[in-house]
């Protein structure tokens, strides 16, 4: 039952107040006809703007009949929106520098109070100018998540968020664009790594991973089985005993083929043959944890029950999908370019992992990017368990775009332990839809509550994801034309949600709703509309031209993109390295990337090279 408040007896105020202006205008009229002409336009002017003065800072009363066009025109105007919106006290108490730097002492230890203070891209992140210019920002120890349709303008908002965090960055997305954009002012914070082993776009690949390095480890073999198994899972009946399957068969592969010094082409073959001889002779004298699992999947490979094996191989197969093109098996094959995720870690930088899948299904790279992931969140666990309150200084940032295509992690519990380490994730989705086909619907639901902050851009039309942010930005009361009583409406309706306005290089506004605050439209900063990164991006361009991926070229002292690459970043405190486990080093290769330290050579430096670069507002 809706709230109601009944009217005072009394006449009704619009025709007293427009006999009142008629017979002031009438006493005025022989005094303003003695005035000069000039005279009469400033006063005219005059009252035009405390007119317009009183229509844009004091509320309405009665509820506007056209409410979207009342909001758009508002939002352009650069107004409060209206009724249920933040105020500028709370924009200021809530979403200004002071409340990121109270924040901060928590997330930000080594920074003085100075710092946190005049400094506030060291210590927030920028998600959009609400009304009177005034800046929204979120502390780096909360995550962010995206939700907008195709071209609507999330790359820009999510290269200019690249572009001024304060730490080392993990970019996911399915072309070059954000590369593009945002190499060159990156480059100036540390090393950049590239990941395309696809050859998408114009980006060459730098880097290789060894997807077996460490895995002589049981812990570290389980840890990289885990995310490949999830890819392509079976769905129905006894879908936890063919998951939980897979993942004993992979990570015992995974851990007895780096006892025998072996590639990922020997774990290829092992897991697609179907007389398993080969497999079960290794496991003679491979002691420990190889013995006991390699008997348990024995038993299982040398089964009557041959449609039980050939299922756990079909799924197998299709996680290890990469393995069958020659250029991604390139990619995971030990060579020139190693990178080493403890390493990444130690020096900063970033990573832009760029992949596509070009049906329903994840990319083929895919399950590969998401056990790289996994394993740099590993090793960032360990430094941060080093370091004063057991968090990233400075935090490390995630930018997941089209994650259920190119990197499908386990979101649900990585949000729920990512901030508290110093990591800050920014899923961006197309909708609740996306995130319950990928994740389930309980998963999609802890996904939207682990994030505090969620952005929706305009152009959306799914019916859920509209109805969702319409009941999150709240209610407010409000009395329609002709009504007597105070009814409860929606802040924003699902039609003001869809038509937030959009500006001329398709680029729109956005709602902002944040756990306990009021919303609040503002306009993301996109990068080509930041003079702060346009100003840096010629200071800091670097020569990125198109090469060919190592395993396409037969001379790898030839690669175009050597010399493009820069050189490692500044270490973190010595008690911190050393606390990061470096692993062995690969198979010796004939020429390293140049800039690119050996594996298991620690990098000392006197100070991180992100913290020499000045911070915008």
């Amino acid at each position: 039952m809706a709230d109601r408040r009944r009217e005072q007896d009394g006449p009704a105020p619009g025709p007293v107040a427009a006999v009142a202006a008629l017979l002031g205008s009438l006493l005025l009229v022989p005094w303003l006809t003695s005035l000069t002409w000039l005279a009469q336009a400033g006063l005219a002017v005059g009252l035009i703007t405390l007119l317009f003065g009183s229509w844009a800072v004091f509320p309405q009363r009665r509820l506007r009949r056209h409410r979207v066009r009342y909001m758009r025109l508002r939002a352009r105007l650069r107004l409060h929106p209206g009724k249920g919106h933040a105020t500028v006290f709370e924009l200021w108490l809530r979403w200004g520098r002071l409340a990121a730097a109270r924040r901060a002492r928590r997330s930000r230890p080594s920074l003085s109070r100075l710092e946190r203070l005049l400094c506030p891209t060291l210590t927030s992140v920028l998600v959009a100018r609400a009304h009177y210019n005034h800046a929204c920002r979120v502390p780096v120890e909360e995550h962010i998540i995206y939700v907008a349709p195709p071209r609507a303008g999330k790359t820009g908002a999510l290269a200019d968020v690249i572009a001024r965090y304060p730490g080392p960055v993990v970019a996911t997305t399915t072309r070059g664009d954000l590369h593009a954009l945002t190499a060159g002012i990156r480059a100036a914070r540390g090393p950049v790594h590239v990941f395309n082993p696809q050859q998408l776009a114009d980006v060459p690949s730098t880097m290789r991973w060894d997807m077996l390095a460490g895995c002589e480890d049981p812990a570290t073999a389980i840890r990289r089985a885990q995310p490949l198994a999830s890819i392509s899972a079976f769905k129905g009946e006894g879908e936890e005993f063919w998951a939980s399957a897979t993942t004993l068969w992979l990570q015992t592969l995974l851990h007895v083929a780096a006892l025998r010094g072996g590639t990922m082409d020997l774990v290829h073959y092992w897991a697609l043959q179907r007389a398993p001889q080969d497999f079960l002779q290794t496991l003679h004298g491979a002691g420990g944890e190889a013995e006991r699992w390699g008997a348990l999947i024995g038993d299982q490979m040398t089964s009557a029950a041959s449609r039980t094996t050939d299922t756990i191989r079909y799924m197998i197969a299709s996680n290890l999908g990469f393995m069958v093109d020659p250029v991604l098996r390139e990619a995971v094959t030990p060579g020139s370019g190693m990178f080493s995720p403890a390493g990444f870690v130690r020096d900063g930088g970033t990573l832009y992992l760029i992949a596509e899948s070009r049906d329903d299904r994840p990319s083929p790279c895919a399950g590969l990017f998401a056990a790289l992931v996994i394993e740099i969140y590993h090793q960032a666990a360990l430094a941060a368990a080093a370091m004063p309150n057991g968090r990233l200084d400075p935090p490390m940032l995630w930018a997941l775009d089209e994650l259920a295509q190119t990197c499908p992690l386990p979101l649900p519990s990585l949000l729920a332990d990512a901030g508290g380490r110093g990591i800050q994730i920014m899923p961006v989705v197309h909708g609740v839809a996306q995130l319950r086909a990928r994740w389930g619907k309980d998963g999609a639901r802890t996904i939207l509550d682990a994030c505090g902050t969620k952005v929706f851009l305009p152009g959306s039309s799914d019916p859920e994801t509209l109805e969702m942010a319409s009941r999150l930005s709240g209610q407010f009361a409000g009395r329609e034309r002709g009504s007597e009583f105070d009814t409860r409406h929606p802040v924003m309706t699902e039609d003001m949600i869809r038509q937030l306005p959009v500006r001329r290089d398709g680029t729109g506004y956005a709602l902002v709703v944040r756990n306990g605050l009021s919303p609040v439209i503002g306009r993301p900063p996109v990068i080509w509309r930041d003079r702060w990164c346009r100003r840096l991006a010629r200071h800091h361009r670097q020569p990125w031209q198109p090469g060919a991926f190592p395993g396409a070229t037969d001379d790898l002292t030839e690669l175009a993109y050597q010399d493009a690459l820069p050189g490692p970043a500044a270490a973190v405190p010595t008690a911190v390295a050393d606390a990061i486990p470096v692993p062995a080093s690969p198979p010796a290769h004939d020429v390293p990337l140049t800039g690119q330290p050996e594996r298991g050579t620690p990098v000392r430096r006197a100070r991180r090279a992100w913290d020499q670069t000045g911070a915008g507002s």
